[in-house]
């Protein structure tokens, strides 16, 4: 009985390795990433391990959430409308500065051309966006979000939304 388990699991064992050989590979998913280095005020965007685009932006003025911060994309808005925080309110307020509820999209909106959300696991959503502001770019000025030139994230928007599972990583 023994000898007979044997043959068969060897003959078994023999078989999935011919199925093996003669099963076409699947392709691999095109790995695509997005880190966001703080320090270097620079987003990088990563395609298969190799360097595929590199754009300046602004970063927060503060260390307002903790790095490293993994996390992924949960949507993309081209033209968004922007609800300003009591906090930003108040703080643009003190400088003379008077908000309306909602800023529509246009010249005077401060998400610009486009706004990707990143969602991160027990942190505020936080954006990456255009500005109407581009001598920002380069700078910590923003109040969290990562802002790049209007036809930076728009080019970038583009780009990710042919892309699946887009991991994005905030560093110092």
């Amino acid at each position: 009985m023994r000898r007979f388990g044997i043959i068969i699991v060897t003959m078994v064992f023999l078989g999935a390795i011919s199925f093996a050989k003669i099963t076409p590979a699947k392709e691999k998913e095109s790995s695509l990433s997005i880190i966001i280095s703080l320090k270097e005020r620079k987003l990088n965007v990563i395609k298969n391990s190799k360097l595929e685009k590199e754009y300046p932006v602004a970063v927060p003025k503060g260390k307002i959430y903790p790095v490293p911060l993994e996390g992924k994309i949960t949507k993309i808005v081209f033209n968004p409308s922007w609800i300003p925080t009591k906090n930003i309110r108040r703080e643009l307020e003190k400088k003379g500065k008077k908000l309306p509820p909602i800023v529509p999209p246009g010249p005077h909106n401060p998400l610009g051309a486009a706004a990707i959300y990143l969602e991160f696991s027990g942190i505020r959503t936080i954006r990456i966006h255009g500005t109407n502001d581009e001598k920002s770019i380069g700078r910590k000025i923003t109040y969290g979000c990562i802002r790049l030139k209007n036809s930076d994230i728009v080019k970038l928007a583009h780009f990710i939304k042919t892309h699946k599972n887009v991991k994005v990583k905030i560093v110092e």
